[in-house]
């Protein structure tokens, strides 16, 4: 990527050469080209200037997406440079042109190889979709994720503001100019609302106003995200077809889904608007071999003649599926890629064997260590044995942490290292884990700088990453976190 990327900027400096030896010739658009110029480059310098490190500033690190604002002023002086080459010889202006061009052609395909989009808001986005109704509240928490959510979601929707450490104080506040007269509240959870809200104060609030209507609550979930709805009525509303694609039978009202290319072991979900009463046919997951595997109807709550009935796979091992109604029509094709899992550090020490279960479902079966020493302001990495007893429903965080003696007055607590993610980097979620498979989980932190030499104690552990409840340890060990290990760290280096 380099070599493109190299040409392509040698392309825009002989451009922009060829383009001030024009400006020299003609006073007028000199003038006109020399602002565009100043618009091109002053700006990016400054936000360079004032990113670099500084004691008594704050410098975020500088980013491509901060230089998109300046764009069109690059371009236009590149398209002068280009036709001021073309004016003097036609050839150096095709020579100039190929050089820009053709690099940042060449360059699309490995920015784009094996990217594959996510369920990110789709299936959420597609329920609220089918079931909100005009006068409902739809709120946001937090708004972080503003942007990819009203990708998806059209209707009106409140953001619960992510800059606020929310307790019951707040939440009642903000709350209480929004719940009178409200007669159906949806509450979308993101993963940042457990940063922003750990003691749930929000959920908590909305729990409490439900209690003191008489109002039913239900729940979706997607992944780490969680959609909540509070009516004071018990039914929702007539399931909405605006998200569906044709029907493909004579008894699917409407089927939706929300990509068709996925990574191996990541979850893959499907609806039908069905007829309401009636028998909900399964899908097939087929191969060029045959059946690979069914996904039993779920039916959602609703009235009306129609009812939504969701279907959800764990893609399989690479290759090119289709999706069929049991004993009835093909739905669409899957193209699944697979699944990136990131090595774990060439020099890891021996594996030592733990056997610790988590919610009677989850086995740790051992773990290794990276070898060598453990300075303070390095990185530590860890590869975790996991093995699940049966399917899990849903996709848990691993957390390690490095637990010292010594307080940690900048964390506020005993933490002087950590790392909390799904298993294997994102491309083993435990939705996806086999029965009795093992699966390697590397996980890898730095220590903290200021870490005080001694002894630490390396704590794991699983969690739900939209409630941050974490599992019970129901085997090897008690409460709901296992002590692996104790490591050396020493002094920094």
């Amino acid at each position: 990527f380099s070599l493109p990327l190299a040409l392509a900027a040698g392309s825009l400096v002989a451009s922009l050469f060829v383009a001030g030896l024009g400006l020299g010739r003609d006073r007028g658009r000199s003038d006109r080209l020399g602002r565009v110029a100043l618009a091109a480059t002053l700006p990016p310098l400054v936000i360079f200037a004032m990113s670099q490190p500084r004691g008594f500033f704050y410098s975020p690190r500088p980013e491509p997406r901060y230089l998109m604002a300046f764009a069109p002023f690059v371009y236009l002086l590149w398209a002068v440079g280009l036709m001021a080459a073309w004016r003097w010889r036609r050839w150096g202006g095709i020579l100039t042109l190929a050089l820009g061009l053709g690099p940042m052609l060449l360059a699309l395909a490995p920015a784009y190889d094996e990217r594959v989009p996510e369920d990110d808001f789709r299936s959420l986005a597609c329920t609220l979709g089918t079931y909100v109704a005009p006068d409902d509240l739809v709120l946001l928490h937090t708004d972080s994720d503003w942007p990819v959510f009203v990708y998806h979601h059209d209707g009106p929707w409140t953001g619960v503001p992510n800059d606020v450490a929310w307790d019951a104080a707040s939440a009642a506040g903000f709350l209480s100019h929004l719940l009178p007269g409200q007669e159906t509240v949806w509450l979308v959870l993101t993963p940042d609302a457990l940063r922003a809200d750990p003691g749930v104060a929000l959920l908590s609030r909305l729990e409490e106003w439900c209690e003191e209507n008489a109002c039913h609550t239900q729940e979706w979930r997607f992944g780490e995200r969680r959609l909540m709805r509070f009516a004071r009525e018990a039914g929702l509303p007539v399931p909405s077809l605006a998200p569906a694609k044709n029907g493909t039978g004579t008894d699917v009202a409407g089927a939706w889904w929300p990509y068709r290319r996925g990574r191996s072991g990541s979850d893959w979900i499907a609806y039908l608007w069905l007829p309401r009463p009636g028998e909900y046919p399964g899908l097939e997951l087929l191969s060029e071999r045959g059946l690979v595997a069914t996904a039993e109807p779920s039916p959602e709550p609703g009235e009306g003649e129609l009812v939504r009935v969701a279907y959800r796979f764990v893609l399989p091992e690479p290759g090119r599926y289709q999706v069929r109604i049991q004993g009835g029509a093909p739905l669409t094709r899957l193209e699944v890629s697979p699944a990136v899992v990131e090595p774990p550090p060439a020099t890891m020490g021996p594996v030592r064997t733990v056997a610790a279960e988590f919610d009677h479902a989850i086995r740790l079966e051992g773990y290794a260590l990276d070898a060598g020493a453990h300075p303070a302001g390095a990185e530590m990495c860890i590869t975790l044995t996991w093995k699940a007893r049966a399917g899990v429903d849903e996709p848990y965080t691993v957390f390690v942490h490095l637990l010292g003696d010594v307080y940690n007055a900048d964390t506020g607590n005993f933490i002087w290292g950590q790392h909390d993610g799904q298993p294997a980097g994102g491309s083993r979620p435990t939705t996806s884990w086999r029965p009795g498979a093992a699966v390697e989980d590397t996980h890898c932190f730095i220590v903290d700088a200021g870490a005080p030499a001694g002894t630490y104690a390396i704590e794991v552990g699983l969690y739900d990453p939209v409630t941050g409840e974490r599992l019970p340890v129901t085997g090897g060990g008690e409460g709901d976190r296992i002590i692996v290990d104790s490591v050396a760290v020493s002094a920094p280096e």
